[in-house]
């Protein structure tokens, strides 16, 4: 089982986890409209807050999830 932990209300398909070291998927938009989405893949959450701390990203900006074993 698939662990969300999603800002959006919409459920769709499980996200893909192609990397089998990488369990934790974050996924935001970037670009000159916040058009672009970005899906960035973590050791993980340490890492990930890194990240999130130096892009100044606020909750409401970017959706987690977690491969389910990582858990």
């Amino acid at each position: 089982m698939i662990e969300y932990h999603s800002n959006r209300n919409e459920m769709s398909k499980p996200p893909e986890f192609p990397h089998s070291q990488f369990p934790v998927r974050l996924e935001h938009q970037e670009g000159k409209e916040m058009k672009d989405k970005k899906v960035c893949f973590f050791q993980d959450k340490k890492h990930m807050q890194k990240y999130l701390d130096s892009s100044n990203l606020k909750k409401t900006q970017y959706s987690v999830f977690y491969k389910e074993d990582y858990l």
